[in-house]
């Protein structure tokens, strides 16, 4: 079975996690498609773990796959 790593990286391969602190001492992880922040790089998850970020990313592209399957469904039954 594939990690959450490699099921958003099925559909992302330059995905890439970058660290985070906050000012209290803490941290978060923030899942980027492509290199963190750049231009063209979209924000795919976040989590206070790497692992957690992974997971919220890929249920994340799963949200956004089944929403455009319906939305190409509910399309072709309006025609």
């Amino acid at each position: 079975m594939a990690t959450s790593e490699q099921k958003v990286k099925e559909v992302h391969p330059r995905a890439s996690k970058k660290r985070y602190s906050t000012h209290g001492g803490g941290g978060y992880y923030l899942i980027w498609s492509g290199f963190p922040e750049g231009r063209e790089s979209l924000r795919l998850g976040e989590g206070k773990t790497a692992s957690a970020a992974w997971v919220d990313a890929a249920k994340n592209i799963k949200r956004v796959a089944e929403q455009a399957s319906s939305a190409v469904q509910e399309s072709s039954n309006g025609q």
